[in-house]
């Protein structure tokens, strides 16, 4: 009987680096590898057998070291580390790209930014490039987080700056959180006066804000499957160049801190928000028209100089929007969920989900929904 490949993970267990582990550790299960947690120096993996290590963005450059003892190092969100057989990063601007689509579909036209350095600065250039046509106004937050006296009042001052209906993208779920906080604390409207989008999609940030944030979904359990993956491509002798893969997230999980219209167009926000109650049934750009006071023809010349959409392609984006959501929130059968969001057939819902995101509904779950524990093979 064949000895079982034993690795080593060097990953946090909280928020989305947990979920990052919990894919590697599933990938990992299904090789009927064992793993080992924590930090290993060269020399101990060498003694209990270790045949690779992945490990985290934040973790010191000591990727060499492991090199120099032969054991290869697969590096999670940053593909810069010398020493690395492989490397799983995020698209980041196509992240901010998301956030600022998010808004300019409902009719915003004021844009703000919350965030930091590093992968902050590609998320705030996806961002800026979706939203600059359409931006009367574009700020950004002269501090990140608010735990100080001086932090939170340098963010009060600069929220109550905005003008009214605008759209701020926090870089992270911790900087959404502090944003929706001090909104709260200085009795700002959220989010009819501030809207907050923010990214990762960290389930526990997410509902600890009042209200709960809207954040850019990231398929976190693949890119530890992915690691997994060429680990075990550089183990097997398959992969003799260092490899890298970039991620891109998969959507928007719309929550209380964004879900409204600001269409200065009356009667296309009305459009809008008519598509938006009632994409679950079956919906003809003619049932929208009669939901306002104008003719076909008029709104959909004023709906698309709105928000850059066709009404026909605002229905259809609208229900695989929640398609996506209820693809990876729910265990519902596919037939459930393509009539929960207007789809006339499953075969039609299949076609139209794969021609979108080159995936079947199927391969979308498998590779976004929230993964629960089973009992992957672990030994400490």
């Amino acid at each position: 009987m064949a000895t079982p490949i034993r690795i080593a993970l060097r990953l946090p267990d909280g928020g989305y680096a947990g979920r990052i582990l919990l894919g590697a550790l599933r990938a990992a299960h299904a090789r009927n590898w064992l793993v080992s947690l924590g930090e290993k120096s060269p020399e101990f993996m060498l003694r209990c057998g270790l045949r690779g290590i992945i490990g985290y963005h934040l973790d010191p450059p000591q990727p060499l070291l492991y090199a120099a003892a032969g054991i290869p190092f697969v590096s999670v969100l940053n593909l810069d580390q010398p020493g690395c057989v492989g490397g799983v990063s995020l698209d980041h601007e196509q992240l901010g790209r998301l956030a600022g689509q998010h808004f300019v579909e409902r009719g915003f036209r004021n844009f703000g930014f919350v965030g930091y350095l590093n992968h902050g600065v590609a998320r705030r250039k996806g961002f800026e490039e979706v939203i600059r046509p359409r931006a009367r106004t574009f700020s950004v937050c002269p501090v990140i987080y608010a735990n100080t006296p001086d932090d939170f009042d340098l963010m009060q001052a600069w929220l109550r700056s905005l003008p009214k209906a605008t759209g701020v993208f926090a870089a992270d779920d911790p900087i959404g959180g502090a944003v929706t906080e001090v909104c709260q604390l200085a009795q700002i409207r959220v989010p009819s006066e501030v809207a907050v989008v923010s990214a990762n999609d960290d389930g526990v940030r997410t509902l600890a804000s009042e209200p709960e944030l809207t954040s850019v979904r990231v398929p976190w359990e693949r890119f530890g499957a992915e690691a997994v993956e060429m680990l075990a491509a550089h183990i097997a002798g398959e992969a003799s160049a260092p490899r890298s893969l970039i991620i891109g997230p998969t959507g928007v999980a719309v929550r209380g801190s964004s879900d409204i219209i600001v269409m200065a167009d009356t009667e296309a926000a009305a459009a809008a928000a008519f598509i938006q109650q009632n994409a679950h049934r079956a919906l003809s750009v003619d049932d929208v028209a009669e939901s306002t006071t104008i003719g076909r023809r008029l709104l959909e010349r004023r709906f698309k100089a709105a928000t850059g959409r066709t009404l026909l392609n605002h229905i259809r984006q609208t229900r695989l929007d929640r398609a996506k959501q209820m693809l990876a929130d729910s265990e519902q059968r596919i037939s459930d969920v393509a009539r929960a969001c207007g789809f006339g057939t499953r075969a039609q819902f299949h076609r139209l989900f794969q021609q979108e995101c080159g995936l079947t509904p199927d391969e979308y779950r498998k590779r976004n929904r929230i993964m629960t524990p089973s009992s992957p093979r672990v030994r400490m």
